[in-house]
């Protein structure tokens, strides 16, 4: 009786333990699918990066390339020399026509203000300019990352084919003949509107 019972107990006592480790079979299981699955996640998020950068590339254009692809991957504000003498021509050139215009535009508003109150302007426009190139020097590659984010961010609602959507970014980005102008006549509009107040 004891031996039946020490026996019912032991057989008790291994089915209770193989139910536990039957248990811990599945919660193994969740953990190894879950690791499964939060790899192939972050391979899609490096292939989506990936191909973000490619997109950043052919935004930046062939002369751009590489080094605005450099200085976009590092973490903290780098400095542009090119946005810094250049300012406001830079903006054009790189078509950033909404900065640019808003820029000048500014400057239109502080010369009526001090045309209204007889101030006179020229001995704050040095301090101003100067404070643009400085802005535009260190947040220059900011800047134009936002707008080719903000670019290709537009276009990839539009446009499913990928090579499509690569050939619209390398249009939209880059240098060319047309922002050059563009730009300069942005600038002469602005000069003649000054001319006039």
């Amino acid at each position: 009786m004891q031996q039946t019972r020490n026996g019912h107990t032991v057989t008790e006592k291994y089915n209770h333990q193989g139910s536990e480790a039957n248990s811990n079979e599945p919660s193994s299981l969740e953990t190894a699918l879950k690791q499964k699955k939060s790899f192939f996640n972050s391979s899609k998020m490096i292939q989506h990066n990936d191909h973000v950068e490619h997109l950043l590339g052919l935004f930046a254009g062939d002369d751009g390339r590489e080094y605005y692809l450099k200085k976009w991957a590092q973490a903290r504000p780098t400095w542009n020399w090119a946005a810094f003498f250049f300012s406001l021509w830079w903006l054009g050139y790189r078509r950033m026509y909404i900065p640019l215009i808003t820029i000048l535009g500014g400057f239109l508003f502080l010369h009526i203000v001090t045309a209204l109150f007889n101030l006179d302007f020229s001995k704050i426009d040095g301090l101003l300019r100067l404070a643009v190139m400085i802005s535009l020097g260190i947040s220059g590659n900011s800047i134009y990352r936002q707008h080719a984010i903000k670019t290709i961010n537009k276009y990839k609602n539009k446009y499913e084919h990928r090579e499509t959507l690569e050939e619209r970014i390398a249009s939209k980005g880059g240098i060319s003949f047309e922002s050059f102008m563009i730009s300069n006549v942005i600038l002469i509009v602005y000069i003649i509107i000054l001319g006039l107040l």
